[in-house]
């Protein structure tokens, strides 16, 4: 009879001869219907980097650290990176607020003699520095839109509504019908809470992630009836270069937010 240890020395020796399975990294790739505009997602470990074919002209592209939850602006012609976080980013806005307020109330004032058409236009303009409390005045839902499949792939459309009006639109499939690494998709949804954290501090975000999407987003419709598509997804291995943070000058967001002389 073989003995237990000498059972063990044999499976431990076919564990050292065995190589390890690579851990997969995922990379998804969407195009506008028109053609035109991609973006470009990527996860490797615990980081994501992003690309939008109209960062990407200006030589920048954004990185998610997930054991930080915190993005990252790489600025590759400014040489120059810009870390953000909500709660950074409701300091800094709340600092800019208050620095903007005697101009704010003045512009108040200003704008009781205007017409609603020249008022509307510089609340637009204005955006989110014209309320004093945003985040109590926005309120974030989502309605169901029914199944629907893109390229072949199962998934729920949903619409999410800013306090009741409709902003945008997502088709998101499952993890498994998307075909994504489990590792990768925990990543991707701690990405997006941090997202839609940034978005509430702040109130003026284009796309807002919804707390019920839970999958990855086959297809992505913005309030201007842009529509982003899934044109592929990948699994091979990616270079870790790629997510790394450069040695670059680090700026604030308040930095980027302040006038330019």
């Amino acid at each position: 009879m073989v003995s237990l240890d000498y059972r063990m020395a044999i499976l431990a020796a076919l564990a050292l001869l065995t190589p390890a399975a690579a851990s997969a990294d995922t990379k998804a790739v969407y195009q506008s219907t028109d053609g035109g505009d991609t973006l470009i997602f990527s996860i490797k470990g615990p980081m994501v980097r992003w690309e939008a074919s109209d960062f990407k002209k200006d030589g920048r592209y954004v990185l998610y650290d997930s054991t930080r939850k915190t993005m990252i602006l790489v600025d590759d012609k400014q040489q120059r990176v810009t870390e953000m976080d909500p709660e950074t980013m409701r300091q800094q806005r709340a600092a800019m607020q208050a620095q903007m307020a005697p101009m704010l109330e003045q512009l108040k004032k200003r704008m009781q003699n205007m017409s609603p058409e020249q008022r509307q236009m510089i609340q637009q303009r204005m955006g989110s520095l014209m309320q004093a409390s945003p985040a109590a005045k926005a309120t974030f839902t989502t309605k169901a839109l029914g199944s629907a499949r893109v390229h072949g792939i199962p998934c729920e459309r949903m619409s999410v509504l800013r306090n009741g009006k409709a902003m945008h639109e997502f088709c998101v499939a499952s993890r498994t019908d998307a075909g994504m690494p489990r590792a990768d998709y925990n990543t991707m949804l701690k990405m997006f809470d941090t997202m839609r954290n940034m978005a509430t501090a702040v109130t003026s975000s284009s796309m807002v992630i919804p707390e019920s999407l839970k999958g990855l987003p086959i297809e992505m419709k913005d309030g201007s009836g842009k529509t982003q598509t899934l044109k592929s997804l990948s699994t091979a291995s990616l270079p870790s270069a790629a997510f790394q943070v450069p040695a670059y000058k680090k700026v604030t967001f308040g930095d980027l937010m302040a006038p330019r002389h």
